[in-house]
């Protein structure tokens, strides 16, 4: 639809593909995150302590973790920017 959309012209005309405007956005406060009470489930470093921050152990940690129920039962995930299930 965008080749078509440009070979006639319409490219960001009326009729043509919308092109919505930015608007500014404002600054709003964020609380600080919360602590949990029972701590990190994929050991949060103590077993990759050469890995960066971002990244200390989650992958393999958060997979022996929901495997073994250790430290807690896991019921869910919530995971973004990983491809936990290909390592």
């Amino acid at each position: 639809m965008a080749i078509l959309t440009a070979l006639l012209g319409a490219y960001g005309n009326k009729g043509g593909i919308f092109l919505p405007t930015k608007l500014k956005q404002g600054r709003i406060p964020l609380p600080s995150f919360p602590e949990s009470e029972r701590g990190r489930a994929d050991g949060g470093g103590s077993t990759y302590p050469l890995a960066t921050e971002e990244t200390q152990g989650l992958t393999q940690g958060l997979v022996q973790a929901t495997l073994t129920g250790k430290p807690y039962p896991i019921k869910g995930w919530v995971v973004y920017g990983q491809n936990v299930l290909e390592r």
